[in-house]
């Protein structure tokens, strides 16, 4: 999943994660959400473009079949961060400041870092619709704002990767193989 440079970075983020743990144990209150900010900035360094299920949203495999070349899927789709890099932010610091040991931290990483080809429209409502409604870690794993905004899932026709250890429960129950929905 990872090449060896990226490998490399992930294995000094990870140090970079633990020294933010560390610290998030002995900090003010007041202080946690500035801890939350710098785990997401540093999740975010590990893999901007998060780490591609091979999902890709209903909207975003019709941008495909109708487009003849690779800008036009760029220009009009993007990746969405499942779980939103805020939230996992704030995840990690309370999850890993109760302990847990460089390969957890390193699998969930993966996992909560995974995205999923949407449309740039739909990757807007989504934003919108999680700030608004602050949903739980539960409710966005169960995919609870893919379904409030309708948006169901099909295997990425554009994509190579293709990771189904990152599906969830909740995606998979949002994928269909009717893309004319």
């Amino acid at each position: 999943m990872l090449t060896k440079i990226q490998e490399e970075k992930f294995e000094f983020a990870l140090d970079i994660i633990t020294d933010i743990v560390e610290s998030y144990k002995t900090c003010e209150p007041k202080k946690k959400s500035h801890y939350h900010r710098l785990m997401s900035n540093t999740l975010y360094d590990v893999k901007n473009e998060g780490f591609r299920t091979g999902l890709a949203s209903i909207n975003a495999t019709r941008i495909y079949n109708t487009t003849e070349k690779k800008l036009d899927v760029q220009k009009y789709c993007t990746f969405d961060h499942v779980y939103g890099r805020q939230k996992v932010g704030e995840i990690f610091c309370e999850k890993f400041a109760k302990g847990a040991t460089r390969d957890e931290m390193k699998t969930d990483t993966i996992k909560l870092l995974c995205s999923i080809r949407v449309t740039r429209a739909e990757n807007q409502v989504l934003s919108q619709l999680c700030k608004k409604n602050q949903y739980s870690i539960d409710e966005l794993l169960n995919m609870q704002h893919y379904r409030d905004s309708e948006i169901y899932l099909a295997l990425d026709p554009y994509g190579k990767a293709f990771s189904p250890s990152l599906f969830t429960k909740g995606m998979v129950s949002i994928i269909t193989n009717n893309v004319g929905r």
